[in-house]
């Protein structure tokens, strides 16, 4: 019930909430006065919510409190503030102690730097970013190479990427969301919002090998072990789909996270479906890969995360998707179409499920992502994006890579070799290094 209430709270009635626009300028008159930190995180909680004037709130809040002089830059001491909060989080201390350790799966470059041309470096998951700005001689980076920033989550009105206002280039952000792109252009800092995400980097020719194989798979859900990801309404569609006479074959693909799979088979057994489930965990894109060739219909069942991967995996195998209507900021994402897959809700879904699986051979995602979606258009549109900011930009040195779960991956493997001196340049741009 408490879930729910959450639940119900963030993302349900959304119009209606207008009415509690007073209690937020209320605890906006105490976050104000914290440290700035704390008080983004107000913010950005604010800023995810997607009630009824909370966008204006937000941008106004973060001109206001955040930016200052003529080029709306992050001071210096709102920084040093933001960096302060990661020193003693036990999953950054990896890292902390071996910055060099991110290079190339998280910091990727993907065009080197030389002496006509500013290279291109990628970071890659949110919580890495201010790891960076803490390990790195940043300023010195901005110098010889672009940064671009590929967030793992949405919502950003967040300190991982304001904290880039702090430099005077311009830093490329992945805003796919509208929400987010719009929010990025509002706040006039010199953070460059572009129309991509973690999910347009995926390779077609990675996925799909195995399209003709038989489909013995009813449905896949590929998804962390996590409350987020909601399995339990999942479950309570199967329950409805069992109650009615039928019997599915059912894959999950996970690992864990804020739970193990033992909570996620104890959730099936109340729903009295962990006979028709089986389980895979910590498997290779390529046993992924298989498994989605198998199945007839893939199921996104969150209702807030970043943009991904799994159904663009999947539309790679041919496999059409199911999304819960009002995803994320509810915005209507083309690559979810009727040749794609549908949007579904709470009611409908045990339906939709049984009428994709009837009805898959009718789908054809993989046509839409090879003409439309995929890490070769997306490496076009960022240079597109950054030349526009920079004529001397020698585009053709952009190399294509792709996301991965954990990290980024070259799609030519002697790109990585290419890119030797520029890992040694930013090694030596290490804080401290011993």
């Amino acid at each position: 019930m408490k879930d729910k209430l959450i639940e119900m709270i963030k993302y349900d009635y959304n119009k209606a909430k207008v009415v509690f626009l007073p209690l937020i300028y209320l605890a906006n008159s105490y976050y104000v006065k914290q440290r700035p930190s704390k008080y983004l995180s107000f913010l950005s909680t604010v800023f995810r919510l997607n009630w009824p004037g909370t966008f204006n709130f937000c941008v106004r809040k973060v001109r206001t409190n955040f930016l200052v002089g003529k080029e709306n830059s992050l001071p210096k001491e709102v920084l040093e503030d933001f960096l302060s909060n990661i020193q003693n989080i036990e999953r950054y201390k990896r890292f902390l102690d071996e910055p060099q350790a991110m290079m190339p799966s998280i910091i990727t470059v993907i065009a080197p730097a030389n002496a006509s041309s500013k290279g291109v470096i990628i970071i890659a998951y949110s919580y890495y970013f201010l790891i960076f700005l803490k390990s790195f001689d940043f300023q010195e980076v901005a110098k010889k190479y672009h940064i671009v920033l590929e967030p793992s989550w949405n919502g950003l009105c967040e300190e991982a990427i304001l904290a880039f206002a702090h430099l005077t280039s311009p830093v490329f952000v992945m805003a796919y969301e509208q929400r987010d792109y719009k929010f990025l252009q509002s706040i006039n800092a010199n953070i460059v919002p572009v129309k991509l995400s973690a999910n347009w980097w995926i390779n077609p020719k990675m996925f799909g090998a195995n399209c003709t194989v038989e489909r013995d798979i009813d449905v896949i859900m590929i998804a962390a072990w996590a409350k987020f990801k909601r399995h339990q309404e999942f479950f309570k569609a199967l329950k409805k789909i069992k109650a009615k006479g039928n019997k599915l074959k059912v894959v999950l693909v996970g690992y864990p996270n804020d739970l193990e799979i033992e909570d996620i088979k104890r959730q099936a057994e109340e729903y009295g479906v962990l006979d028709w489930l089986e389980f895979h965990q910590w498997i290779s894109p390529s046993e992924v890969s298989s498994l989605l060739s198998r199945s007839k219909v893939n199921v996104l069942w969150s209702r807030f995360e970043g943009l991904n991967r799994a159904i663009i995996e999947g539309m790679c195998c041919n496999t059409p998707c199911i999304v819960r209507s009002g995803f994320n900021f509810g915005m209507q994402y083309p690559y979810i179409n009727e040749n794609t897959g549908k949007y579904s809700s709470e009611t409908s879904l045990s339906e939709d499920i049984l009428n994709t699986i009837n009805n898959y051979k009718l789908y054809e995602p993989r046509k839409f992502i090879e003409q439309n979606h995929n890490c070769f258009i997306a490496a076009r549109i960022l240079a597109d994006t950054i030349s526009q900011y920079d004529k001397d930009f020698e585009r053709e040195n952009l190399v294509t890579k792709t996301s991965e779960l954990n990290g980024m991956q070259y799609i030519c493997e002697q790109d990585e070799k290419r890119m030797k001196a520029d890992y040694n340049y930013l090694t030596s741009l290490i804080k401290n290094k011993v």
